[in-house]
């Protein structure tokens, strides 16, 4: 099925791919351009486009500490944990490979969390 309107070209069509089907189609279509007999220049410029298309981003990706950061809490809440750092230690350790990714994570563990009720207490102050 296609829709009537145009871009100047062709019709365009509602079955277009999308999500990682698109992203999968443009990096064939760069992969095509590339390979092309175009000028040099430009042939360059699709094979710079189809390697930026798959590049990873920069710095350290955000970890989902959410289920860590509950269960340090159900461990203050059942009183196995003697304070908020054995709690966080305690899990942790469930994930940590060595002693300095331990300690790491823990701290990692100890700033979301500090965030987390500064947030809530700023939401509070908001209603009152």
């Amino acid at each position: 099925m296609s829709i009537s309107m145009t871009n100047g070209r062709a019709p365009i069509s509602d079955n277009r791919p999308t999500g990682i089907d698109a992203v999968a189609c443009i990096a064939i279509e760069l992969q095509r351009l590339s390979e092309s007999s175009l000028p040099a220049e430009a042939r360059a410029a699709f094979r710079r486009a189809h390697r930026a298309l798959f590049q990873q981003s920069a710095g350290r990706h955000p970890t989902n500490d959410r289920r860590l950061l509950r269960d340090a809490e159900q461990l203050l809440a059942m009183g196995l944990a003697k304070s908020e750092n054995d709690a966080l230690a305690k899990v942790a350790a469930t994930i940590a490979t060595d002693f300095q990714s331990l300690k790491t994570t823990i701290e990692r563990l100890r700033r979301k969390r500090r965030k987390s009720s500064l947030e809530i207490v700023k939401v509070g102050e908001r209603r009152a």
